[in-house]
């Protein structure tokens, strides 16, 4: 079970889709594809301050490609504010990195 200060990942739901749908009536020929895979984006919480962007993607590349790693920082102050995203580019890999890193007891 899970203490309120481990590190906790949450995957993020996209609202939007690749797919496009033609305007015209027409129904002369109609191209079919198949749409990419969207990359999955996953919340990390309960980052000590001293993590980095670089620290997550280093972490998280063990378990697929990522496309982007980042903590959020504070703009007014500057400072990290303890949580950030890291988005990979298979579903699959997002999904084995959360279950293996979720709930580590360890400080980052």
């Amino acid at each position: 079970q899970c203490s309120s200060r481990d590190i906790g990942i949450a995957s993020v739901a996209h609202s939007h889709s690749r797919t496009r749908r033609s305007r015209s009536r027409s129904r002369s020929r109609s191209r079919s594809r198949s749409p990419s895979p969207l990359p999955t984006k996953l919340v990390v919480r309960n980052l000590t301050r001293n993590v980095t962007s670089e620290h997550l993607r280093e972490i998280f590349e063990n378990y697929g490609a990522v496309m982007n790693a980042e903590t959020v920082v504070d703009r007014r102050l500057g400072v990290p504010k303890g949580f950030g995203y890291v988005i990979f580019n298979k579903p699959e890999d997002a999904e084995q990195a959360r279950v293996h890193l979720n709930c580590v007891r360890e400080s980052w």
